[in-house]
């Protein structure tokens, strides 16, 4: 009996998963440890927690930030109104009104969207996607199968 089963050279994926773990752990712990030292490390006479406190408490600094604040709700209020007028311009004239399917006043069909609307279609997405479609179906016979024990490569 033929084994059909392809050896790889790359790791399991036991270990891939296990290898980002320990490093996304060990990121975690220099982050720590750099933001305790942020906190609690003296530069001077204070720590740079504090050195940063004191210049964002500045006048100056207030100003700024107020000035940051109003120009972000200005840009928010321009997007919104623009946002508002497209959505206007788009809508249709009679968006309040419910949309008449002609049926009788009491009598709707059992499937509400059969026969109203044509099905939408999927766009076309030509020879982009043909790697992802199913290749042959499976062979008739084991004989015209692949052998998994040797190496394939595309050409």
């Amino acid at each position: 009996m033929r084994n059909n089963f392809a050896h790889s050279s790359e790791p399991a994926y036991d270990a891939q998963v296990l290898s980002l773990l320990g490093r996304r752990g060990l990121e975690a712990g220099i982050s720590v440890f750099a933001l305790l030292g942020f906190c609690y490390v003296p530069l001077g006479r204070h720590t740079a927690f504090e050195h940063a406190k004191a210049v964002f408490s500045t006048p100056a600094a207030r100003r700024a930030g107020s000035e940051l604040a109003q120009g972000f709700a200005r840009a928010r209020s321009k997007l919104t109104g623009e946002a508002l007028e497209f959505a206007s311009s788009q809508a249709p004239s009679a968006a309040s009104a419910p949309p008449d399917h002609g049926h009788p006043a009491g009598s709707r069909p059992e499937h509400p969207r059969h026969g109203l609307d044509p099905k939408p279609r999927l766009p076309h997405l030509g020879d982009a996607n043909l790697h992802a479609a199913p290749r042959d179906p499976q062979p008739a016979s084991d004989a015209d199968a692949p052998d998994a024990s040797v190496p394939w490569h595309e050409s």
